[in-house]
């Protein structure tokens, strides 16, 4: 969370002086998308990994997760994932 704070705050009082002003969600998301794509980018590239599709899927997937887990806290998105689990093996 803390780095979340480091990276969000910034950016927002940025935003906010140029008379740009985004609701924080959006902010938090485009955030936690940017940074989760550019990591899964140079991580791809450190390793020599081949891009394909499915793999940018999964990272937007991930940065969606981050997204949530940045705005509402780990413990919910824990919540989430287990209510979504639970779902599935009643299913």
């Amino acid at each position: 969370m803390f780095i979340w704070l480091l990276v969000t705050r910034p950016v927002r009082a940025r935003t906010c002086s140029r008379l740009l002003s985004l609701p924080t969600n959006i902010l938090v998301f485009a955030v936690a998308m940017i940074v989760t794509l550019l990591a899964f980018f140079a991580v791809c590239q450190i390793m020599g990994v081949a891009v394909t599709w499915y793999m940018v899927a999964a990272a937007v997937v991930l940065g969606v997760f981050v997204a949530y887990a940045a705005m509402f806290g780990f413990d919910k998105l824990r919540q989430t994932l287990e209510q979504l689990n639970s779902i599935k093996k009643n299913s």
